[in-house]
């Protein structure tokens, strides 16, 4: 998608500015689904559940194409369950 679609991508002009305006939308979805299917990966769990899990990765490497760890690793951070408990434990400290 980041190939086809960079200069697109650029127009944000930072990792911030693609973190809070980017979203990963039904066509995009389809487009990974359907890159899926001619590797011969099907999702076997709940189509919605599959997307709502998969979109921040998707969003994040998208983001890595073009803005680096810039927009990966802060897309990345919100959902990964070690970090958050990570900075719930630092929170408490404060």
């Amino acid at each position: 998608y980041a190939d086809k679609h960079r200069d697109a991508i650029k127009k944000y002009g930072s990792a911030i500015n693609f973190i809070n305006q980017f979203e990963i939308n039904t066509s995009i979805l389809s487009e990974f689904y359907a890159y899926c299917e001619k590797q011969n990966l099907k999702p076997t769990v709940n189509k919605a559940k599959t997307d709502e899990a998969i979109k921040p990765y998707l969003k994040a490497f998208i983001g890595r194409d073009i803005f680096e760890k810039n927009a990966y690793y802060p897309i990345i951070n919100k959902t990964d369950k070690c970090i958050l408990k990570a900075e719930e434990e630092l929170n408490k400290i404060k």
